[in-house]
């Protein structure tokens, strides 16, 4: 039995997650990695917790009905960062709404706070309705 507020072991979340895994693995050159705990070795897409949504006021007896996830693209800091970014995006985006049933809402650029220092980034929110 898992403890209150434990969500791993919820259905929806980690359809949501293998979904993401699998649009993601089209991307060519870049590794996965869902878990932000882990050390990063860029090039690499980093599936970040979701943020989770019920339905009414409470968790108990609705359930969870949309996960909202920051997916980050992470490249090594050198002179060509903004560029390969920039040349990532669309595929990464494309990908996502592909093979998911869920939708990307937008994406800003950023920094991927690693061990070793922030890393360039661009940070993609997705969004999926749980089921």
């Amino acid at each position: 039995m898992s403890a209150p507020g434990d969500i791993s072991g919820t259905p929806g979340v980690e359809r949501a997650v293998s979904g993401i895994e699998f649009a993601l693995a089209s991307v060519p050159d870049f590794r996965i990695i869902n878990s932000v705990a882990l050390p990063v070795a860029p090039p690499a897409l980093v599936i970040g917790p979701p943020r989770l949504s019920v339905r009414g006021y409470s968790f108990a007896g609705t359930g969870l009905t949309t996960a909202q996830f920051n997916i980050y693209i992470v490249v090594v800091v050198n002179q060509y960062a903004i560029d390969i970014l920039r040349s990532i995006i669309a595929s990464v985006m494309y990908a996502l709404e592909r093979f998911t049933p869920g939708v990307v809402l937008g994406s800003v650029p950023g920094v991927y706070p690693s061990p070793g220092g922030p890393l360039p980034a661009y940070i993609v929110t997705f969004q999926q309705e749980l089921r």
